[in-house]
């Protein structure tokens, strides 16, 4: 585990699995994601319609909590009640979590089910009963289940908690110690939320740094390279609370080469910003994230084509499932992907591309749904949980040229549709003179191939026509200046100007 922190702009965490880059999370300081914090918030609108309510919990926007997330629990004097207006009230307070940040126009995602999450167990404080990640399964799912059984003895009652994929392999002492410092953090979050009756923060999550150490240093990991002392040592106190064992793994990044730079990391980091990623046999994936879904391609490419196609599109299709599976943790894409791939025409192959598949997104810590390969299209769906913003969504802005489109106007487009528009001005009889003011390009275009067009059209309607370049202009902008001549009257009394004009 390699972490970048010296720069004091960005923390940047990578994942390397022989040397490849196996998972990126970045995060910008000023920056940082709401998702995980715990608010103290108020009720401001109940919404029947949407089965919904809008609460406001001290940031800019009204965060959005739905009725499936209201832990009914918390209001056993609303029992047997199960619609959002008989359980919440104007001005009602409730403590809830960020479950999802506010992304485009949308507010954050709110939750009454608190959640915890520790380096080996979730605790959920407001429920009860216990749980085991579906991930672990045999022998390691009944070992995990005694402890549950020691705890409840404990307890009196077994508290909400989930032991999480990390848990496998640990003793009993190393669980209980994790939950005994959950169960602590979860009193001072009372403590503060008792000391205000105002909207606002009670509990802030772990930055980035310290998250992705709970969240990803298994015993796999062989050591923890940080280029930052400060961080450094930040890290080794929380292994100190959470997991001593791992405090002498952390080693501090003494060489003036980039951390980063040194084990060739950010070669790799730049890939992910690109739309098609090569893969192995010479074929490649294709990868257009929309509004709606994430669209993926897989190109046999220079693949070996000589031998048996089904072969061919078989290797290509198992090299793109390991590719997709990384590259969608890679880039924090979540929600609907379509992967389109390679027509085969075997029943079996299909199934063992849709394994390959779900095999390589088995470490996935965010939720995901496959589904299987169509045998008239080609076609897989699958979902995945969208876990935070996307890193290009995180590090990019929209095109102010295409508007995300990733297209952009062609000169011989513009110029037809701004001539267009000199015949529209043209018509008005009171003008004397239009100024068309376009891009370069255009400018080039409408003067070269439109010439004698533009001169028919000044011969017709008496008018002069001057076409002026501006290179601040985009392609599909323009520019135009109409002067205009009362009836009876040789002189121009009035311009008429209109700016940006966007071709028709």
């Amino acid at each position: 585990m390699l972490i970048n922190a010296a720069e004091g702009v960005e923390s940047r965490v990578a994942i390397l699995t022989d040397g490849v880059l196996d998972g990126l999370h970045i995060e910008f300081l000023g920056r940082a994601k709401l998702k995980g914090n715990i608010y103290r918030g108020t009720v401001v609108q109940t919404e029947p319609s949407l089965q919904a309510a809008f609460v406001e919990y001290g940031e800019d926007r009204h965060g959005f909590l739905s009725l499936s997330e209201v832990n009914f629990d918390l209001f056993p004097e609303k029992k047997g009640r199960r619609r959002i207006e008989e359980i919440l009230h104007r001005n009602s307070p409730v403590l809830v979590q960020v479950i999802r940040d506010a992304r485009s126009q949308k507010g954050a995602a709110l939750s009454t089910f608190i959640s915890l999450a520790g380096r080996y167990l979730v605790y959920m404080p407001c429920c009860a009963g216990g749980g085991i990640s579906r991930k672990i399964e045999g022998e390691e799912r009944s070992k995990l289940k005694a402890f549950f059984d020691s705890l409840e003895k404990e307890e009196g009652e077994l508290p909400g908690l989930i032991i999480r994929t990390a848990g496998v392999g640990r003793s009993t002492e190393e669980l209980k110690r994790d939950y005994a410092y959950l169960k602590g953090l979860w009193s001072r979050i009372e403590q503060v939320r008792d000391q205000s009756d105002k909207p606002g923060l009670v509990y802030q999550e772990l930055d980035l740094v310290l998250r992705t150490v709970r969240d990803y240093l298994t015993p796999d990991i062989d050591e923890i390279l940080v280029d930052d002392e400060r961080v450094a040592e930040q890290i080794r106190d929380f292994l100190r609370r959470t997991a001593p064992e791992a405090v002498e793994r952390v080693k501090l990044h003494h060489e003036k080469r980039p951390i980063f730079s040194r084990y060739q990391t950010e070669e790799q980091i730049a890939t992910i910003y690109k739309r098609q990623v090569p893969l192995p046999s010479g074929g490649s994936i294709v990868i257009d994230p929309t509004e709606a879904l994430v669209a993926i391609d897989v190109n046999s490419g220079k693949a070996n084509q000589s031998g048996n196609p089904e072969k061919t599109s078989l290797q290509s299709n198992l090299e793109a499932a390991v590719e997709i599976a990384r590259q969608l943790r890679l880039r924090d894409l979540g929600g609907l992907v379509v992967c389109d791939f390679i027509d085969m025409s075997e029943a079996k192959n299909r199934h063992k591309v849709e394994e390959a598949l779900k095999e390589a997104m088995k470490d996935d810590k965010a939720r995901f749904d496959v589904g299987k390969i169509s045998p008239k299209f080609g076609l897989l769906e699958l979902s995945r949980q969208r876990v935070k913003q996307s890193l290009l969504e995180g590090s990019h802005e929209t095109c102010p040229t295409c508007e995300g489109v990733g297209r952009v106007q062609s000169a011989a487009s513009a110029a037809t549709g701004f001539l267009r528009s000199l015949q529209a001005a043209a018509a008005n009889p009171e003008v004397a003179t239009v100024h068309l003011t376009v891009t370069p390009a255009v400018a080039n275009y409408i003067l070269n191939e439109h010439r004698p067009a533009l001169i028919e059209l000044e011969r017709r309607r008496a008018i002069e026509i001057h076409v002026d370049a501006d290179p601040l202009l985009l392609s599909h902008q323009s520019r135009i200046e109409i002067t205009k001549v009362e009836k009876g009257s040789d002189e121009p009394v009035q311009e008429v100007a209109t700016a940006l004009d966007v071709v028709p």
